[in-house]
């Protein structure tokens, strides 16, 4: 097997409504700075193929939707995604 690359760390942490999870800082090889993200448990149904954490990126680290401009047409609004 070959070397291993340290792409960041984590820590333990608990939220406000007690439940345990990691956050940390991820060192992407593309990125200029450190990404912040946080780890949580999956607790969404029992398919054994389902994963057991689910990575979620900061919120002030996320890029900004982008915006529609009028010559694109095709472009999905908020309005798609809505079931009803």
């Amino acid at each position: 097997m070959g070397a291993w690359t340290k792409l960041g760390a984590f820590w333990t942490k608990v939220s406000r409504s007690e439940k345990k999870f990691l956050a940390g800082d991820f060192d992407c090889p593309h990125c200029k700075a450190k990404t912040k993200i946080t780890c949580w448990p999956n607790t969404k149904g029992d398919n054994p193929k389902r994963p057991d954490f689910i990575i979620y990126l900061s919120e002030d680290m996320a890029a900004p939707a982008p915006t529609r401009s009028d010559a694109d047409e095709t472009a999905p609004t908020d309005d798609d995604h809505l079931p009803f």
